[in-house]
């Protein structure tokens, strides 16, 4: 309860990114799964619970829920595709490959998410360069998936209500119908009774 209580907005220290960086990359095939189908978006969203479970069973740190770690962990990219980028066009640079321009310097936990994100010495994988109009448009895109997934849920449930109307009703009109049948049978029966009753009065006279 203690932990939970804790401010959960403070800066990561270095210890703990390094602990993020390792939890992520054990998952890093769930994690970096490219596919945007439900099953995959589920798969996502359970190895972040894990990984905020394990994150906090072993700091004594700030609580961290998922939703910011994986905002961190967006942030560890972004500085790991910037700076590697950023020495690219460096060395290159008007075709001055000799030259040794100063290299962008990686902390341990940007170095170890380019080893599994992109490409060694600096390539950047083709896929992964992303401009900052998409890059921003990464996270509403995710929300969108949510959105859908919810959207989908909550057409099953309409529907779903729907046909338990329709068979409510479906039952009740068998009730009534049984219903008029008896009453119809009642009537006939006892029109029959009627005519009986009136033979016979006509007999005796």
């Amino acid at each position: 309860m203690e932990k939970q209580k804790r401010e959960r907005n403070a800066n990561f220290s270095e210890e703990e990114t390094d602990l993020l960086v390792t939890l992520i990359a054990a998952k890093k095939q769930i994690i970096e799964c490219k596919k945007s189908d439900s099953s995959t978006w589920r798969a996502k969203e359970q190895a972040w619970k894990e990984i905020e479970k394990n994150f906090n069973r072993s700091t004594d740190w700030v609580y961290r829920d998922h939703k910011h770690l994986k905002h961190k962990y967006e942030a560890l990219k972004r500085d790991a595709r910037r700076k590697s980028m950023m020495y690219v066009a460096t060395e290159y640079k008007n075709g001055d490959v000799g030259s040794k321009p100063s290299r962008p310097v990686l902390t341990p936990a940007e170095k170890k998410i380019k080893d599994f994100i992109l490409q060694p010495e600096g390539e950047v994988v083709e896929s992964d360069i992303i401009s900052p109009e998409i890059e921003l448009q990464e996270a509403p895109s995710e929300t969108m998936t949510e959105d859908k997934i919810e959207l989908e849920e909550l057409q099953r449930r309409i529907l779903t209500e729907e046909l338990e109307q329709k068979f409510i009703q479906r039952k009740i009109l068998e009730k009534e119908l049984q219903h008029k049948e008896i009453i119809h049978e009642l009537e006939k029966q006892h029109l029959l009774l009627k005519i009986e009753l009136l033979k016979k009065a006509l007999k005796d006279s």
